[in-house]
Parts: C-alpha cells; structure tokens; sequence
C-alpha cells in the first residue's frame, strides 16, 4: 500500500510535525475531526455575491466546521461542512506539488512545514485545465500550525482586482 499523501509530498519533512498532525495526515484511511472558525467576507456586495456563487461558507463568529478525510486511491477527498455549508475538495500529488480541485478550479501548493505546522504556498491556479496568469487567477493561502489536542488553522482565498474573497480561522480537533 502507499503512503498517505501527505507523507509521500513531504518525504522526510514528515517527520518534522507536531504529533497530533502527523497522526492525522499518516492515516491510511483518513479520518474526521471538529471545531470552530471565525469565516470572514470581504467587505463589498460584490465579495458577498461571488462568495456565495462559488459555494462558500457564510460569514460568521463561532462557525462549527466538521471534517471528513476519505482517501480516494492515491488521493484524498475533504468534506468540510461549515454550519450546514459543505465544501468538498480533491487532493492529490501531481510533479511534487499538493493539487486540491474545488469545481472546476484546480489550486497547486507547495507545501512547507517544520514542528509549528505546516504552510500552503500558492503555486498555480488551472480553469477547467488551462492555467490561469497570476495576475487574473485566483489563489490560496494556507497556515497550519500545532494546538494543544489538535491544530489551529488560517486560510485565505484571494481574487485579483477585489482582493480578499473570504478567509477562516480557527481550529480543529481529531475526532476519529
């Protein structure tokens, strides 16, 4: 069987993890965990309208988000549900980069980490396959970093021209 996919895209870096987070992307069949964000819209009505276009969650203080990891053959399938707002994503390796695939996006990171956490750097943004200039394509950034029972977490989507779409901060905690 093949490693978990985190494992396989960050070799020995891996090792370097907080144990709650090594745990949780080392399942070879993925797991659940819970929390609560903080998720944050951008501040005009047109942030509000392409955010709620796109399937996003809505903004809020106290939002519970569920997790749910499935591997997929060599990749994984996320279900985040923010307060009855699901978002569900693909991961997998593709040429040593982390490829997530929301809708017809597909996002490239590399990722980062050391035993704070591990960090999610927008490499590239792809349309229904055509890869979109940096100056037109959206892009996501991402911080995890090491809490007490489980991890704490920063995300951000950012759209040319309007700037920051929506973000969510908050933690998680394993669950299964």
């Amino acid at each position: 069987m093949d490693d978990p996919l985190y494992r396989r895209l960050l070799g020995e870096e891996f090792e370097k993890l907080d144990p709650a987070l090594r745990d949780f992307h080392g399942r070879p069949r993925g797991g659940e965990g819970s929390g609560i964000v903080s998720v944050r819209c951008g501040p005009g009505f047109h942030h509000r309208l392409l955010a709620r276009a796109l399937g996003l969650p809505r903004p809020g203080e106290h939002v519970r988000v569920a997790l749910a990891v499935t591997v997929d053959g060599g990749g994984e399938i996320w279900t985040r549900s923010f307060d009855g707002t699901t978002l569900r994503t693909i991961q997998w390796a593709e040429e040593g980069l982390l490829a997530e695939r929301a809708g017809s996006a597909t996002f490239r990171f590399r990722l980062a980490c050391d035993a704070g956490g591990m960090r999610f750097h927008h490499h590239d943004t792809t349309i229904l396959g055509m890869r979109l200039p940096r100056t037109i394509a959206p892009s996501i950034s991402a911080t995890i970093t090491a809490a007490e029972r489980g991890w704490n977490l920063e995300v951000i989507l950012r759209v040319p021209v309007i700037g920051e779409l929506l973000s969510y901060r908050g933690y998680i905690v394993p669950t299964s």
